[in-house]
């Protein structure tokens, strides 16, 4: 995932993910960092919806929308 995704507060990364319009907060393990991007290695699965902008003012809980998906695929 992008390094700007994970939030680290207290030393524990984290990201925000969307499901129904509602952001859920999500603890992760992180492994290697490759370039602008991180290796998730637990917290997240293949599909979810991953917030990379504006996360920081986020909580769990709190109801978004969602402006556009950007998909990824290497």
């Amino acid at each position: 995932v992008p390094n700007d995704a994970v939030v680290v507060l207290d030393n524990e990364p984290y990201a925000f993910v969307v499901a129904n319009g509602v952001a859920r907060r999500r603890g992760l393990k992180l492994g290697t960092d490759l370039d602008g991007h991180v290796v998730v290695t637990e917290g997240l699965v293949p599909g979810d919806s991953l917030v990379t902008l504006g996360q920081t003012y986020l909580d769990d809980g709190f109801k978004v929308k969602v402006a556009a998906v950007e998909r990824e695929i290497k």
